[in-house]
């Protein structure tokens, strides 16, 4: 534990100073993390400067307060918040009392605290003076959940369908240019065509992490480009004209002095 306790509403230097429960450590499902003693005592350690007072974790242009201390205590992150008297007196008046914790996304600092009428932690509120038996608490998130409206939902949904589609037809046009320039059989088509619509998934190689489909874009266009008319002989322009031996024993009778050749030319 660290930091000297203050009693609530002790008057300080024209704010008024209330302390209260902030988190306690457990697991947190929707955050998708589990808090430690450790990582408390690191956010007190790096506690270093006030954080301002949000509403609902929204800024406010009027301000209500800071956080100027923090302390653990066993499982429990506690704090010492100063309020304006006149915001003091409003969050009385309106019965707001609970108390939500902003940590950075690396769980390193204290970002804000928020009062709000919907505490994850049952017992992080202002006015209390007494604490309610500790348990599993969930962390207040940065932003209130809402329910996401059925129309949002079927346009996400569209632009993910177009995004494939786009995404299709880039790959084609890709692996079309690659059996174009003799860069791959077209027997490997379904293959290249199956491997670059793997979008991110990545692996390790050379030292680096890739997604497969940047990786095997740099192999394709590494190798060299192949013909396939290369792997047959070169033919001739035409091919050379002869005569049956129908043909030339007929010439040879009926024309005994015409050169065979000179028929043969004019044939072509």
């Amino acid at each position: 534990m660290s930091g000297a306790p203050f009693q609530a509403g002790v008057l300080a230097k024209g704010w008024v100073a209330r302390e209260a429960k902030l988190l306690e450590a457990g697991v947190y499902p929707e955050r998708g993390l589990a808090l430690t003693i450790e990582d408390m005592e690191r956010l007190v350690a790096r506690f270093d400067a006030p954080v301002p007072l949000f509403v609902e974790h929204r800024p406010s242009p009027v301000q209500l307060g800071w956080l100027v201390a923090v302390w653990r205590q066993g499982t429990e992150l506690f704090g010492r918040l100063w309020l304006l008297p006149e915001a003091d007196a409003l969050l009385q008046r309106l019965r707001v009392r609970g108390l939500s914790l902003g940590l950075s996304r690396d769980l390193q600092r204290i970002v804000e605290v928020s009062v709000t009428g919907s505490p994850r932690v049952p017992d992080a509120r202002l006015f209390s003076t007494a604490l309610l038996p500790p348990e599993v608490n969930r962390m207040e998130p940065m932003e209130t959940p809402q329910e996401i409206p059925a129309e949002v939902q079927q346009l996400r949904e569209r632009v993910r369908q177009l995004e494939y589609e786009l995404l299709a037809q880039q790959v084609r046009e890709q692996v079309q240019r690659w059996t174009l320039s003799g860069k791959l059989p077209p027997a490997m088509v379904p293959l290249a065509e199956a491997i670059l619509m793997q979008g991110e998934a990545s692996v390790q190689f050379s030292g680096e992490t890739l997604p497969i489909a940047e990786l095997f874009r740099r192999f394709v266009d590494a190798l060299p480009a192949h013909s396939p008319l290369n792997e047959y002989a070169p033919m001739p322009a035409y091919e050379t004209p002869a005569l049956s031996p129908e043909e030339a024993q007929f010439l040879q009778q009926v024309f005994p002095n015409l050169d065979p050749a000179e028929i043969l030319a004019n044939r072509t």
